[in-house]
């Protein structure tokens, strides 16, 4: 009071306003600079509810999550990352899914009870969202996505297995035909012209897997790559994009009957080359093969148990 009560009396009534303003504006200087000192609080992230994925690959995975369940946004996680190389799009692809809705309870879809479902690695064939999750992993990795869609949600386990052999090759006998591949892993086979055509059913396994051994009346998923011994031509093939793999039963006639004696025993992962004679292929038949030598290249990429009678 002292100090402002000299300049009143020694300054002008102008001066003392002059003095006034400049107080007045240090003072709010001031006073937003210790309100931009001060930390904003930040906002909390909202939290997710845990999921928790258990069981090997092959087999119906378990699923347990905090209950009750609420969906925040969606989630992908990489359970476990495979051995195999890493998929390109246009690969051949077989996934096992899984999935279900935590909020009900009820299974939407599994693959596990069965075969599993092969496709060509692209973001029309799978969809954009499952494509983005799985790019450029290696196959035989195992992914989780949580997402919804229209107020559904759902749990999804995907395990993702290459769609042909990928065992160690086996020699092969020097009398059969050569086989090699083109950059899918398609077989080409390539019939020697002084090659000896054998008369009766030969099964060469070019690879040899380690899963489940076909059993008669199995249910089994196959590439097959099929060549006139005679001319090495192609007649017949799964491995083009509009094609894929096929499923059938085994031993009740719904292919040939040298397809169908080669494949029992043989596990699950392998890849063979089978030569059929004609009363083994079309020779009862009016096709035009009805008289050609055939050969095969199988890849044997799943099956079914048979249940025990």
């Amino acid at each position: 009071m002292i100090m402002f009560y000299a300049l009143a009396n020694s300054r002008p009534a102008n001066s003392w306003r002059v003095v006034f303003t400049v107080l007045l504006s240090l003072l709010l200087v001031l006073s937003l600079a210790a309100c931009s000192t001060t930390k904003e609080e930040p906002t909390p992230e909202p939290e997710t509810t845990t999921v928790t994925v258990s069981g090997p690959a092959g087999e119906v995975p378990t699923i347990e999550f905090d209950e009750p369940f609420e969906f925040v946004s969606p989630v992908t996680e990489v359970l476990w990352e495979g051995s195999g190389e890493k998929i390109q799009e246009g690969d051949w692809v077989m996934l096992h899914m899984y999935a279900l809705n935590p909020e009900t309870g009820d299974e939407i879809r599994n693959d596990y009870t069965g075969l599993p479902q092969a496709y060509v690695f692209s973001p029309k064939t799978i969809g954009s969202e499952l494509y983005n999750s799985l790019v450029e992993l290696p196959f035989g990795s195992r992914i989780m996505h949580v997402s919804q869609d229209k107020d559904v949600t759902q749990i999804l386990v995907v395990d993702m297995l290459p769609a042909r052999s990928v065992a160690d090759p086996r020699p092969v006998d020097k009398a059969l035909p050569e086989v090699s591949y083109e950059e899918n892993g398609k077989p080409i086979v390539s019939v020697g012209k002084k090659l000896t055509k054998p008369h009766e059913l030969v099964v060469q396994h070019l690879k040899s897997g380690s899963g489940l051994q076909v059993d008669e009346k199995a249910q089994v998923l196959v590439h097959i790559a099929a060549t006139t011994w005679s001319d090495s031509k192609e007649f017949y093939s799964t491995w083009e994009k509009d094609a894929g793999p096929i499923r059938f039963k085994v031993g009740v006639d719904k292919v040939i009957a040298g397809l169908d004696q080669a494949l029992v025993g043989v596990p699950v992962g392998s890849q063979i080359m089978v030569i059929i004679p004609p009363e083994l292929g079309f020779g009862q038949t009016n096709s035009d093969l009805a008289k050609e030598t055939l050969v095969y290249v199988v890849d044997v990429l799943a099956a079914t148990t048979v249940p025990e009678k």
